[in-house]
């Protein structure tokens, strides 16, 4: 029953889960108890160190190894509510990855827009001294307006949706507080007497993750 014989046993069921070798199973990213049980948390985490790529996912996979029946129990009286606190997690995860694709959109439109917006503020200066422009410049110049339009429409658009990305994230944390609250008070009701730290293993991610993502 020692940690590191309980870590091995965590890894062992992390193998029956994953068993496929060509599939990367995710390393050892938090440790500790749950109503008095060890549970371990593997993965799960976003790896974005170079924002020109895609975010990469890890599979989030816990292991909760019950040292007694009335642990398990007591997961069981509050079952719905970790699901639904784990589709709030992946709600805030899936609009980070979304929000790091918007974002390389974002930055390319508005690169593109700047650009065509001084080539165009350049070429107003270099015939600003002319009495007239020709039908093919006056056609021309109809023609880069029309496409600073379209890119400027794009990157409200974009914009746009970046921002709804911040606040999936800003929502479903609340929602995830909410649920970690009424999974505290589930387990308060009959003869549980739940201390408030033993869901710490869970505010990891809305005291330091899901910050980091907005």
């Amino acid at each position: 029953d020692s940690e590191k014989n309980l870590q091995d046993f965590a890894r062992s069921c992390l193998k029956q889960v994953i068993p496929h070798q060509k599939i990367k199973r995710p390393p050892l990213s938090q440790v500790g108890e749950l109503f008095g049980s060890p549970i371990f948390e593997f993965g799960g985490q976003v790896l974005d160190a170079n924002l020109e790529g895609k975010a990469e996912v890890q599979p989030h996979i816990l292991i909760f190894l019950f040292r007694d029946q009335s642990h398990s129990g007591k997961f069981e009286a509050a079952y719905r509510q970790f699901i639904n606190l784990f589709y709030y997690r992946n709600k805030v995860i899936s609009a980070y990855r979304e929000s790091r694709n918007l974002y390389r959109k974002t930055y390319d439109a508005y690169t593109d827009l700047e650009k065509k917006v001084k080539d165009f503020q350049a070429f107003l200066k270099e015939n600003a001294q002319r009495l007239g422009l020709s039908e093919a410049q006056l056609e021309n110049i109809k023609t880069v307006l029309k496409e600073l339009a379209a890119l400027d429409l794009e990157y409200a658009r974009l914009l746009r949706n970046y921002k709804h990305c911040r606040n999936t994230i800003s929502i479903n944390t609340k929602n995830y507080q909410v649920t970690l609250e009424e999974i505290f008070q589930t387990l308060q009701e009959g003869e549980n007497n739940l201390p408030r730290k033993e869901l710490d293993f869970f505010e990891e991610f809305t005291s330091r993750t899901s910050p980091y993502f907005k």
